[in-house]
């Protein structure tokens, strides 16, 4: 995705065919999405594939349950154990869409990025190689908060576990601290994955907005 995004404007700069483009009555929104949907209809292969391979979610559970791994994708399912066969198949599918938007939202992201630095870029070279670059920070960085923010959240609540339990006329024998505690590392995707989809639209119509300028 990036590296066909990277290339899409500054490519046309390079060849001199950026003027003659914005030289038409299409408005430079028009131009950035019209690269950007011709770029994402070249990777339909990949995404027809994702949507082929989503019920195999399924497997990677049972996997995990066989080996008594307890990954952030089984935490849906512990959670919904004791509550009733309803809330275990909505888990699953909640799992498999997961495991389907992820990789879209991914893909949408770094497409964005690319998008951004071809704009701003006037060598293709160095449009892909900072595209790159630019993702490749940012995935680090988002591993690393991610991975801070839900260990600071398991441990408050932790504490706050044992605060509550502690205390006189309370009964906390009904809520699991290890199920909790695996739920909240199976909502960090969800919101990555929104803060993804966000941040690309943001990206595509700053985009829009430095090429209108430059």
């Amino acid at each position: 995705a990036p590296a066909l995004t990277a290339s899409a404007v500054v490519r046309e700069r390079e060849l001199g065919t950026l003027d003659l483009l914005r030289g038409t009555l299409l408005s430079e929104r028009s131009i950035v999405l019209g690269k950007l949907g011709a770029c994402l209809m070249q990777l339909w292969p990949g995404v027809f594939l994702l949507i082929i391979l989503t019920p195999f979610q399924v497997v990677k559970l049972a996997w995990g349950t066989l080996c008594l791994c307890p990954t952030p994708d089984l935490a849906f399912l512990m959670a919904a154990y004791d509550a009733s066969p309803v809330a275990i198949v909505v888990s699953i599918l909640l799992v498999m869409l997961m495991g389907t938007l992820r990789p879209l939202a991914d893909m949408a992201f770094n497409a964005a990025v690319g998008l951004l630095v071809s704009v701003m870029a006037h060598s293709t070279g160095v449009a892909v190689a900072s595209a790159y670059g630019a993702i490749l920070a940012i995935r680090a960085f988002v591993y690393l908060a991610t991975t801070i923010v839900t260990y600071a959240l398991m441990l408050g609540l932790f504490g706050w576990l044992d605060s509550v339990g502690s205390g006189p006329g309370t009964d906390v024998a009904t809520m699991d601290p290890w199920t909790i505690g695996m739920l909240l590392p199976s909502l960090m995707p969800f919101v990555v994955m929104i803060i993804q989809l966000v941040a690309a639209g943001l990206l595509v119509w700053v985009a829009a907005q430095v090429l209108a300028r430059s």
